[in-house]
């Protein structure tokens, strides 16, 4: 490995998101980081590492994610930089870089050359669609996770013994889990790493079960600790037809954003196939896929376990956000993160194992500079199309912008075009656009708040409460949404229901201004 490698990532990962240093608080930036009340004290952290991420947050919300490492990451920037929106950001540029060199260490270990392995992860380095995590302070879960996660892949490489692989494979898993849900399965990858590595004293096979044996030990233990702290529990009521349909478009959305990258953006509607594309793709990836390992098997044996694990975290980060595709009718390109690390290891090795068969055409001068330069050219030529994505996440307005501009026909580019005129105060700007997504994505409360308050302003409360109910006690914690909804109670006259809300509300937020206002109101509505 040549020395100057570990730098030119380094250097490759922060000059390729630098923008990012001048970029704003977006998304939920502010509720989990810089105006959460819990990470400005000791007594914050216990809440962070006992209950869901967003129930320990400033806008408390009842979502079953338990991510107590990303919790107290985001405890340990505030105790260390406070608010500051480029040191927070810095803080995501170091996270990235550390990725992209323990990817670049991932593929060493497992028998990569330099070359190759410094060529894919300095194009990962830059990759527009790593924006989505690095320009993004909360997507410092994921930078989190795959750190923990990569690790492990590289580690796998020496991890001999039963118990070895069975507690790295339970370490990953448990802990990775607990910066997001995505990496609770990376015993699977690292399972088909321990069956197919060369390992003393025992067989490959043994070793990938005591893998999968600890995998299983941490799904256990980490459903332990949930009901041990009482989370909530995951929706898991899914038809797995509709989950198969929705992995198939994921899955081609991920590789778009990682082979095409030309329309990113938060939220992206997946319109889901049918069953007989389903089936016929399922067939055509399973053929492809059985010729990619046979091709390699045969070639470099010892590059079998990279593919096959790389292969497994390609399917899984489809799979794994199928759920989402399913209940909310869109997906995040910041998923695509997961895929580019499974394209890189699977491209790293599947060339690893392809070089003999391209030595007879390496003499030639054009596959002698793509060979040196090639990953060096296309860096630098990807790397104003990551600085514009960066710039893209400078705050809320400019997200939004880019999503009207890139995507004007998605139903989410309605509701960024409503809520850009309800941030305005313009709300018979916003009622269209927000009644229009309202239609398209039919059990999606996005636009509640919005259609809501304009309901309101028609004297028509009743009918407002249809659309303010369900998004206040989503959000209780949103004092927007509190206080929309309490006028709308007070204004239709539902005295039992007001003074039901505003009592669990004291308790939870004390002292909160909208409360307290419609306590009095409702105290002169009872004279």
């Amino acid at each position: 490995m040549n020395a100057k490698h570990p730098l030119v990532l380094t250097l490759a990962a922060v000059i390729g998101h630098a923008p990012a240093l001048r970029n704003g608080f977006v998304l939920d930036d502010q509720i989990l980081v810089t105006n959460n009340p819990f990470v400005r004290t000791p007594a914050g952290l216990i809440q962070l590492v006992s209950h869901e991420l967003f129930v320990a947050s400033a806008e408390p919300r009842l979502v079953p994610y338990y991510r107590p490492l990303s919790g107290l990451l985001n405890w340990l920037s505030f105790q260390l930089v406070g608010a500051s929106a480029p040191l927070q950001h810095a803080l995501n540029l170091a996270l990235h870089a550390g990725v992209t060199l323990l990817l670049f260490r991932a593929l060493s270990a497992h028998g990569v050359r330099s070359t190759i392995a410094f060529g894919g992860a300095l194009l990962f380095a830059v990759h527009p669609a790593t924006a989505e995590v690095v320009a993004y302070i909360g997507g410092r879960q994921d930078l989190l996770g795959w750190l923990i996660g990569l690790s492990a892949i590289a580690l796998a490489a020496r991890a001999d013994g039963l118990r070895r692989a069975a507690a790295l494979s339970f370490g990953a898993s448990f802990f990775g889990a607990l910066c997001h849900e995505l990496f609770l399965f990376l015993f699977v990858p690292l399972a088909l790493l321990a069956a197919c590595g060369e390992r003393e004293g025992t067989t490959t096979r043994r070793a990938g079960l005591a893998a999968l044996a600890g995998g299983a030990l941490a799904v256990a233990a980490l459903l332990a600790l949930r009901a041990r702290l009482r989370l909530l529990d995951f929706d898991l009521h899914l038809s797995v037809l509709h989950v198969a349909r929705a992995t198939l478009a994921v899955a081609l959305r991920l590789l778009k954003d990682a082979c095409l990258p030309s329309d990113l953006a938060t939220n992206v509607t997946l319109p889901l196939p049918s069953v007989a594309v389903v089936g016929l793709a399922a067939l055509g990836a399973l053929v492809a896929a059985t010729w990619l390992v046979r091709s390699v098997a045969r070639r470099q044996r010892r590059m079998l376990g990279p593919v096959l694990a790389s292969l497994s975290l390609a399917l899984l980060s489809a799979l794994l956000h199928a759920g989402v595709a399913v209940k909310y009718g869109f997906i995040s390109d910041r998923y695509a993160y997961a895929m580019l690390v499974a394209l890189v290891l699977l491209g790293g090795a599947t060339l690893e194992s392809w070089l003999p068969l391209a030595a007879a055409v390496t003499s030639s001068p054009l596959v002698t500079w793509l060979c040196r330069w090639g990953a060096v050219a296309l860096t630098v030529a990807v790397t104003p199309l990551t600085w514009a994505r960066d710039l893209n996440w400078h705050d809320e307005t400019s997200l939004q912008l880019a999503m009207i501009a890139d995507r004007p026909e998605d139903p989410e580019s309605e509701l960024a075009a409503g809520m850009l005129a309800y941030a305005d105060g313009d709300l018979e700007g916003a009622y269209p656009h927000c009644k229009a997504y309202a239609a398209a994505r039919r059990g999606s409360d996005g636009a509640n708040q919005c259609i809501g308050s304009w309901l309101l302003t028609q004297q028509k409360p009743a009918e407002a409460l249809l659309y303010l109910r369900p998004y206040a006690l989503a959000r209780p914690g949103k004092p927007s949404a509190r206080r929309t909804f309490l006028f709308a109670l007070l204004a239709s006259r539902r005295t039992q229901e007001a003074a039901a809300i505003v009592q669990e509300w004291s308790r939870q937020f004390p002292g909160a201004p909208e409360v307290e206002e419609a306590r009095r109101a409702l105290a002169a509505q009872r004279r």
